[in-house]
């Protein structure tokens, strides 16, 4: 067995390559595992382990088929991503493939029949970390379908969104300096990890047609809604409405859609388009200027901006302004 440990206070890292399936087991830290190896040949296994108080991240694969018993770490979700599209599992009675996520209930029992080709990502996290995340993404209600599900399918681009980002956490905790350690693995574990969960799965349950509760909150499309009036003058894109209502693209464009009927971009352009319109329907068709009303709404093009405007309203701006 080789190893490597870094440890911090209450914050680990930990990376090591067995030969025996028993070390394997007995080293990873806050699990209880028990394995039985089915097939033959000499077992060869790494783990590479990062955690806090509250918060573990773990890479694991070996190469015997095993069967698995035991506990995730107490007092907290655990969830399962597959580190390869390829992986095939039984795992507490679910076939599992490369795009699916596996869910423990909090203390859930291992139960499950690995491959040759086992190699997995954990993420056992706080309770509390991951209902945080769901008010700040603004999907109440989604952490009560997650606790519902033991596996859900994730539509093939979340999947490897978080597989890919698990990983490049992994590296970047590797290639962390001791005494920074500390400040990098709380904003991963507390807001980045949580957040990425909550927003793949509603991803995919919104792709599936899930029941509204998954679906993006009124208060994070307020607060999108609310940036637009706020930035009337410029063309806030669909990137910043994100960060700003924290809800993922996908979520953003399926309550745009069904609210307004149409996408985000489109509203923006709407929206400023029309507050164009109302100043143009007061204006004094003998002062003012057309070009500085549209500039004041962040339009500076004339050209395409009475192109748009007639599109949109079947009228030139000066038509507008005669009125």
């Amino acid at each position: 067995m080789k190893q490597s440990i870094v440890q911090s206070n209450r914050r680990y890292l930990i990376q090591s390559h067995f030969d025996d399936f028993d070390a394997f087991s007995e080293a990873a830290r806050l699990w209880q595992l028990d394995f039985l190896q089915l097939d033959r040949g000499g077992f060869s296994g790494s783990v590479f382990q990062s955690g806090i108080e509250g918060g573990q991240i773990s890479w694991a694969n070996f190469n015997r088929k095993l069967e698995q018993h035991g506990q995730a770490p107490e007092g907290m979700m655990t969830f399962v991503v597959p580190a390869s599209e390829c992986l095939r599992l039984n795992w507490r009675r679910h076939q599992v493939e490369g795009n699916d996520l596996l869910i423990f209930p909090v203390g859930g029992e291992l139960d499950s029949m690995s491959n040759e080709s086992f190699d997995v990502i954990t993420i056992s996290l706080n309770l509390h970390w991951l209902e945080r995340a769901e008010e700040w993404v603004g999907v109440p209600g989604v952490m009560q379908s997650i606790r519902s599900k033991e596996v859900i399918r994730l539509a093939p681009t979340s999947c490897d969104r978080l597989r890919q980002a698990c990983l490049s956490y992994l590296s970047q905790m590797k290639a962390t300096p001791q005494h920074s350690i500390a400040g990098a693995m709380d904003g991963v574990f507390m807001q980045e990890l949580p957040r990425l969960l909550i927003q793949v799965v509603c991803e995919s349950m919104l792709g599936q047609g899930s029941s509204p509760a998954v679906k993006m909150s009124s208060g994070s499309l307020k607060r999108a809604h609310n940036a637009i009036v706020d930035q009337a003058h410029k063309p806030v894109t669909v990137k910043e409405l994100c960060q700003i209502s924290g809800a993922s693209e996908r979520s953003l464009q399926y309550a745009f859609r069904e609210k307004f009927e149409v996408s985000p971009k489109a509203y923006v352009q709407a929206y400023r388009l029309n507050q164009v319109r109302k100043r143009l329907r007061v204006a004094d068709p003998k002062t003012s200027l057309i070009a500085d009303l549209a500039n004041a709404m962040g339009f500076w093009h004339m050209g395409q901006f009475a192109k748009d405007y007639r599109s949109f309203f079947g009228e030139l701006p000066s038509e507008t302004l005669k009125k």
